[in-house]
């Protein structure tokens, strides 16, 4: 299919923003990576399932606004789209990402503790029935 300039400009312009996107997206990975520390497999597994995804949204959008076709202006608008993304917001984004999941770990570790006081003044009746069974026996002997 022969696509005109405006098309390819169209096009181009559309593929920077699935690169600016893709760059977010594995940012996303990298902050959750640095917040819980994984061993290499986890991170293999990661990458190449972010690999798979990102081969599956380029064919997408391939099929959806170019035919299908792929051409070199395409790859060199999506590098372009992820290196705008990694120089323009990355860091800020990234500093953010993990002041918030740092942020949300805290705040469900307070609640886990909040839920283990409160599990272990629950089992206080438990443990005073239990006492007053084992005291009424010893009199009753």
């Amino acid at each position: 299919m022969i696509l005109s300039i405006n098309s390819e400009l169209n096009v181009f312009l559309l593929v920077l923003c699935v690169g600016f996107f893709l760059g977010i997206i594995y940012d996303l990975i990298r902050i959750v990576r640095r917040v819980y520390k994984h061993n290499i497999f986890a991170i293999n597994i990661e990458d190449s399932i972010f690999w798979i995804v990102t081969i599956f949204i380029l064919f997408e959008f391939l099929k959806y606004k170019n035919s299908g076709e792929f051409r070199g202006f395409i790859l060199i608008g999506c590098i372009i789209g992820v290196i705008l993304y990694f120089y323009l917001l990355s860091n800020v984004l990234s500093k953010m990402g993990v002041a918030f999941l740092k942020y949300i770990d805290c705040l469900i570790q307070k609640v886990f503790k909040l839920l283990n006081f409160i599990n272990f003044f629950s089992k206080i009746p438990l443990l005073s029935e239990k006492i007053r069974v084992l005291y009424n026996k010893k009199i009753m002997k």
